[in-house]
């Protein structure tokens, strides 16, 4: 399970409302609101989110 960045809800990562990879970090969200709104700003979530969930597109 992740949490959605957005709303904090937790997210089967399996069947996620919707997804985004950003800085290197798949990010899942419970629906695609969530997603659009951070898509927004991204930054303001991508600080939050705990590291340990790189997407892989780093190296």
């Amino acid at each position: 399970m992740s949490k959605d960045p957005v709303c904090g809800a937790q997210v089967n990562e399996q069947r996620p409302g919707a997804t985004a990879t950003q800085e290197c970090q798949n990010f899942f969200f419970c629906c695609p609101h969530c997603k659009d709104e951070f898509l927004k700003n991204p930054q303001r979530y991508v600080a939050k989110q705990q590291p340990g969930t790189a997407a892989g597109c780093c190296g």
